[in-house]
């Protein structure tokens, strides 16, 4: 399987999931009090992850146009990108279900080595990713315990 079917896998299962999340928040009920009620953060973020995988397909294409310009000899490392994504939503996944740290240090951990892994592990970009992955880390802490005021694990 080349990079290219890679690509087209992934894509297929986050526009499959938008769609997923668009049609199955048409089943919930209507909202009482809640102006957006129940539905709507599900259709916000199914219309958003499709709106998304609109532009991820453009890039696709293009890549696919250009990919005459890469080396000959040049490494892919599209498996070893799926293969660390797999295993860092596993070990994030059991480290906030098993308590083994607290919800932001997860949520950084993750994120630095998703976006290290989205940088086909460039060394040079590292600090950017890090930064990214404590800050955005510490928004969504905050936005979940003290705005949305959800008991986060940990």
């Amino acid at each position: 399987m080349s990079i290219g079917k890679i690509e087209w896998v992934c894509w297929s299962l986050i526009v499959t999931s938008g769609g997923m999340l668009i049609y199955g928040a048409e089943s919930l009920p209507e909202a009482i009090y809640d102006p957006l009620g129940p539905a709507g953060f599900p259709k916000i973020l199914g219309v958003i992850i499709v709106s998304l995988s609109a532009f991820q397909l453009a890039a696709i294409l293009l890549n696919r146009s250009n990919r005459h310009d890469q080396k000959v000899g040049q490494p892919q490392s599209g498996w070893l990108k799926v293969v660390v994504s797999i295993m860092a939503v596993l070990l994030y996944v059991t480290s906030l279900a098993q308590s083994w740290a607290s919800f932001s240090i997860s949520t950084v951990v993750f994120l630095a080595t998703m976006g290290f892994a989205m940088t086909s592990f460039t060394f040079s970009r590292l600090p950017f990713v890090l930064a990214n992955a404590v800050a955005m880390g510490l928004i969504v802490s905050y936005l979940f315990t003290d705005v949305l005021l959800v008991a986060m694990p940990g």
